[in-house]
Formats: C-alpha cells, sequence, structure tokens
C-alpha cells in the first residue's frame, strides 16, 4: 500500500528467501479498533479480511497496486475525488492503482476483504470495467463471489488466490458489459432463483425452459448472456459452494455431502471437486482445519 496506508506493515514471507513459509494467519489490532486480517500471502497479493468499528473516521489513504474492496457485512461511507457514496452488504468496488479515499463508518460495525495485487491482472479487463475513464467502479458483487471469499483471508495458497482474483474481475467484466444490455427479465430471475434453492435436485434445461415458458436454445442464450456462464456451469458452482461450506462446517462422510449437493455420486463430487478447488474433498476439509487449528 501507499505511504498513507493506516494499516501497518504486518511481517509477510517472501518467495525464495523463507525456506518455510508461515501458513497462519497474521491478525493486528489498530488503536482505532480496526482488526486486520493478512493472509500468508506472498508480497505481490495483499489479502486482508478489514473489520471496521461504529463510528471511525479513516483519513485519506491510496493502495499502490490495482485493488477491490468487497463488503461482506454492515457498510460505510466512501469518498473519492468527486464521489461520495454509500457502500452496503455486497457491494465490489474495483480501483486502479493510487486512488485517494477516505472511510467513514456511522453507527454500525462494517467487514470487508481488500485485495491488492499486480496491476497487470487488471489490465484485460480495465477497458470493459471502465477503468479507462474512472479511478474506480462499483458493482454488486455475484453471490458466488462472496461465498469464497469468506474462506480467502485464511489461505496460503498463493495460486488459488490469484484465480480468484481473475475470476472475480472477469465476472464483474461481464456484470458491466451484460448490464449495459438492461436487467435481466423476470422470468430469468426465476430460473436463477431455482437453481440457486433446487440445486440438489434433478434439474434439466428443458424441464427449466418449460417452466419459464421459453424455448431452450432462448433459455441457454439468455442467461449466458446475462449471467456470463451457461446453465449448467452456474449449476455446478452452487453445488460445489454447498459442499465446500459441509465441508467446512461439518464432519459429515463425503458420500453424503455429495448425494445432498446433487451429485451422482461420491467420486463424481471428487472429480468435479479437485477440478475446481486444486484437492480432493478430504484433503481440502483436513487442510482447512489445520490453518484454522494454527491461526
Amino acid at each position: 500500500m501507499g505511504p498513507s496506508d493506516p494499516y501497518p506493515k504486518v511481517p509477510r514471507r517472501t518467495r525464495g528467501v523463507d525456506p518455510a513459509p508461515s501458513t497462519a494467519t497474521s491478525v493486528v489490532l489498530l488503536p482505532d479498533g480496526t482488526r486486520v486480517e493478512r493472509a500468508p500471502l506472498p508480497p505481490e497479493i495483499q489479502l486482508e479480511s478489514v473489520s471496521l468499528p461504529p463510528g471511525l473516521r479513516m483519513s485519506g489513504h491510496h493502495h499502490t497496486g490495482a485493488n477491490f474492496c468487497l463488503v461482506v457485512d454492515g457498510g460505510f461511507r466512501e469518498r473519492e475525488p468527486g464521489r461520495d457514496r454509500s457502500c452496503g452488504p455486497a457491494t465490489l468496488r474495483i480501483s486502479r492503482p493510487d486512488v485517494e479515499h477516505e472511510i467513514r463508518t456511522e453507527r454500525h460495525s462494517a467487514r470487508c476483504l481488500v485485495t491488492e495485487f499486480a496491476p497487470s491482472l487488471l489490465e484485460p479487463f480495465r477497458r470493459t470495467l471502465g477503468l479507462d475513464r474512472a479511478p474506480s467502479v462499483y458493482l454488486e458483487c455475484p453471490g458466488w463471489v462472496m461465498t469464497e471469499a469468506v474462506a480467502m483471508p485464511s489461505t496460503s495458497d498463493d495460486l488459488l488466490a490469484e484465480c480468484w482474483i481473475v475470476e472475480t474481475l472477469a465476472q464483474a467484466a461481464r456484470q458491466v458489459r451484460f448490464d449495459d444490455g438492461g436487467p435481466p427479465p423476470g422470468w430469468l430471475l426465476r430460473v436463477r432463483d431455482r437453481l440457486e434453492g433446487e440445486f440438489s435436485d434433478p434439474i434439466t434445461l428443458h424441464g427449466l425452459a418449460r417452466d419459464a415458458k421459453v424455448h431452450p436454445s432462448h433459455l441457454a442464450r439468455a442467461f449466458r448472456d446475462h449471467f456470463g456462464r451457461t446453465v449448467g456451469e452456474y449449476l455446478r458452482a452452487r453445488r460445489l459452494r454447498y459442499a465446500r461450506h459441509r465441508l467446512e462446517a461439518t464432519d459429515d462422510p463425503i458420500a453424503e455431502i455429495a448425494f445432498a449437493a446433487g451429485f451422482a455420486d461420491q467420486a463424481h463430487l471428487t472429480r468435479t471437486f479437485a477440478a475446481r478447488w486444486g484437492h480432493p474433498p478430504g484433503r481440502y476439509r483436513a487442510m482447512r482445519r489445520s490453518r484454522v487449528a494454527r491461526s
């Protein structure tokens, strides 16, 4: 971050220097009551969970890298040159490097995920996001990004963190592009809501189209245009989010989780999970609990 960064520097590991890098999350409590949890990642990726107390007035500061801030809980007001806006839950703010901004909370606290990264990661999405014309862009965060963000501050896997950053930027770019074409029609929103709520049930494209009273090809095209992924990709991602939550929060057998998430069997979940997260479910569960125990 820049010289006016309000957060103190927490010791970080450096690639190729520390033979046994720490996998523990660093935690700092600032004098103003702000709590900062920093993920154990290489210096080129800075990922922090920041808890802001009520009544905070954070003076102007900037980030030397490209960055985004995702509001997880609560909210605050943010002032940038030429604009002052309220940021509530699920607000995603993406900014170019060195954008001066101030933050203030009112009667309620706020928790947000602040991610700083190399400007080269932002460059492919710069024009689509409008960052060639404005210093920052504000969006409503997609649900899957919010779900994955909760787990990010404890990760020590720099590849996973970098992939998540790029996927978040790509999804934001799709949202900006699709928003220019108008909001999704009501019938399409109902299809998405059904995928969110009935993901464990057998679902077919023809069945969704029949209930929505549209042709399957029209549904497939409209869904991809408005939500940036196919119906099948959306459904698979929803099932994976559910499975990951169960793995982290319970001791339930993996076969039971697979069935509850809508996968054909444990092997199906294992293949899909490993392809998405880089580890099979059992290994992922063990790694997550080991990191939590060390933090």
